[in-house]
């Protein structure tokens, strides 16, 4: 009985190609997360995935990049045919059976060989997949089977280099449109020790000798006079590609290939290409960040710069919109705006502009008292609501635009505190001025991408705008002028004040990811301590005793009654004192002459007293 033989792997078993992925279907696949988690196949399973077009990756890993790698027990070797130096196809291309009996020389064994997309009649490409006896967890180790598996065949000249997959582990391997192999054999296992003891042969030996990369060259030039047009006959797509906002144009453009863009043979250790550089030795290189962002470093000027950052650089553009038209042209790049993107661009525009004059102030004056200090924080979140503006960013629920902010990211921007701008991320959402999104109504790219890149497991929270229509105004401000009667201080700020006021409702949405605790096997609505029920007991008796004692009190004679802990209980009184007024009919005024004189108040000033209602 044939022996099953399993791996695990990244693979998208649902999703077709009938042809290579361009560019912009590369970076789509890459962004949705699509394969970033392994799975176990047999290895028959997976030579039937590939052979209907589908893709995988070589390894194992958590998300993408080789940061993530787990384990790799799966070996590609491409051979493309091609003569590295000329770019084209070998005078004495290495057929499969060639190449099969040099493996088996070595003792290697294939478990498929497949044309690739890319292959034809007149040129023959495939790929070699082999099995390991075992998976290997060490992502240097994998990397050195792969180089010496790539010896076997190197020396004639018959592996593509230009692939990174003979040293990324995690780069995507693409499936086939041709259904039949060229080769399979499901029983092939490869020892990995054999493969490592094979002869050390370091890939760098096994390319072409290439030279070095030179200040310049055409492609250089050509973005130096702006020639758009040149640029486009050499990198640019016969088919339109279509960018539906200017955050899709960005997300795709970071994702060009800047090697080809720049036709730099060597990615690394070269002469910077930028003219104001005084770089003689090789000192520029370019790369790919854990995103997939390319980046042009250059040690000499100390720059770091993305494609589009250097393509300004390069060709001196004044404008940023200039440099953008410039990399449409190259790229045949078609922006083409849906209603719903102009519209939320038009309402987040509007938004801005309300609360930079004073509309806002004069729809919702209460809200907009009680938002002031979280004002600038707020045009900070439309500024990157602006910049976010995709049809794959619509929610699920209502329609409207999502995105993902941190405080510590606005922290930054606005130079405050990270607390303050938590506080005050707090106060606009219960203002419903900003909503909190629902995981189940986030975009499904969003959320893998957002669980792909959170911290130590910490929940990344998702927020839309409603427009500033009038409607929405009147809710805005009714929920002001709620925040007013609750008494509501920013120190006091938590889900036990919010809930203490107005009930497991209003607290939920304001805390949604908090709101629920466990108990045994129950998930019941979280509700405040007994400790701090216990310290809430304590301060309304002492407010009860002050009013019966003089008619009034203050916040200040209660907290002065108190032996110890007397920061903490300030803390306990602001979040529990609207719950003690609304218990004693209790009220909140500022005390004038009249009642200065009724209660017999020495202070100066006309301070806030709580009295009987």
């Amino acid at each position: 009985m044939r022996a099953k033989h399993f791996l695990l792997c990244n693979c998208n078993t649902q999703k077709k190609y009938r042809q290579k992925p361009n560019k912009n279907e590369v970076a789509a696949i890459q962004k949705s997360g699509e394969l970033s988690v392994p799975i176990e196949l047999t290895i028959k399973q997976l030579s039937e995935v590939l052979l209907h077009g589908c893709n995988c990756r070589a390894s194992a890993v958590k998300g993408s990049s080789q940061k993530e790698f787990i384990s790799q027990q799966l070996i590609a070797l491409d051979v493309d045919n091609k003569n590295e130096s000329t770019k084209h196809m070998l005078e004495h291309p290495l057929l499969p059976e060639e190449a099969l009996k040099k493996v088996r020389q070595k003792g290697l064994e294939p478990f498929l060989i497949y044309q690739t997309h890319s292959s034809s009649e007149k040129w023959l490409r495939y790929r070699m997949l082999f099995y390991l006896s075992e998976p290997i967890t060490d992502i240097k180790l994998a990397k050195e089977a792969t180089e010496k598996l790539v010896g076997v065949l190197g020396s004639d000249g018959a592996i593509g280099y230009g692939d990174t997959c003979v040293t990324n582990p995690c780069q995507i391997l693409f499936g086939t449109h041709y259904k039949e192999p060229l080769y399979c054999n499901y029983d092939a296992v490869n020892d990995v020790e054999d493969i490592l003891r094979l002869p050390s042969l370091n890939s760098r030996d096994l390319k072409p000798k290439k030279p070095k990369a030179i200040k310049t060259n055409a492609n250089i030039e050509a973005i130096k006079r702006h020639d758009a047009e040149y640029l486009r006959n050499k990198l640019g797509s016969r088919d339109p590609i279509i960018c539906h906002s200017y955050s899709e144009f960005y997300e795709y453009v970071q994702h060009l290939d800047m090697s080809e863009l720049l036709e730099l043979e060597e990615k690394k250790s070269f002469t910077c290409i930028l003219d104001d550089c005084s770089d003689q030795k090789p000192s520029a290189n370019i790369f790919i960040t854990e995103y997939g962002i390319w980046k042009y470093h250059c040690f000499k000027c100390k720059r770091n710069l993305n494609i589009l950052q250097l393509i300004q650089k390069l060709g001196s553009f004044e404008s940023a919109y200039q440099s953008y038209q410039f990399i449409q042209k190259i790229y045949n790049i078609e922006m083409v705006e849906s209603e719903w993107v102009k519209q939320t661009r038009y309402d987040l525009n509007d938004i801005a502009r309300q609360l930079s004059g004073d509309e806002f102030d004069e729809q919702c004056p209460t809200a907009s008292k009680n938002i002031r200090n979280a004002r600038t924080t707020l045009l900070q979140i439309v500024t990157i609501a602006q910049q976010t503006v995709s049809d794959e960013r619509k929610s699920k629920d209502s329609g409207e635009l999502v995105f993902s902010i941190s405080s510590r990211q606005i922290a930054k921007a606005i130079n405050k505190p990270q607390p303050k701008v938590q506080n005050y991320l707090k106060i606009l959402i219960y203002h419903k001025i900003i909503r909190i999104v629902p995981d189940d109504q986030v975009p499904e790219h969003m959320l893998q991408r957002a669980l792909r890149y959170a911290k130590s497991n910490r929940h990344i929270c998702f927020y839309s705008i409603k427009s500033f229509v009038i409607d929405h105004l009147e809710s805005v401000e009714e929920r002001g002028i709620s925040w007013k009667a609750n008494n509501y201080k920013v120190k006091g700020i938590s889900y036990e004040m919010f809930y203490r006021a107005e009930g497991y409702e209003v607290a939920a949405e304001l805390y949604p990811n908090s709101s629920k605790k466990k108990i045994d096997t129950d998930i019941i609505n979280k509700t405040p301590t007994k400790a701090s029920d216990k310290r809430t007991e304590i301060l309304m008796e002492i407010t009860i005793e002050l009013i019966a004692e003089q008619g009034f009190c203050t916040e200040k004679q209660i907290l002065r009654q108190i032996e110890s802990q007397k920061r903490f209980m300030d803390r306990q009184l602001q979040r529990s004192i609207s719950e003690i007024m609304t218990a004693n009919n209790l009220v909140k005024v500022r005390a004038n002459k009249v009642l200065k004189a009724k209660y017999h108040i020495q202070t100066k000033g006309y301070p806030i007293i709580i009295i009987k209602a």
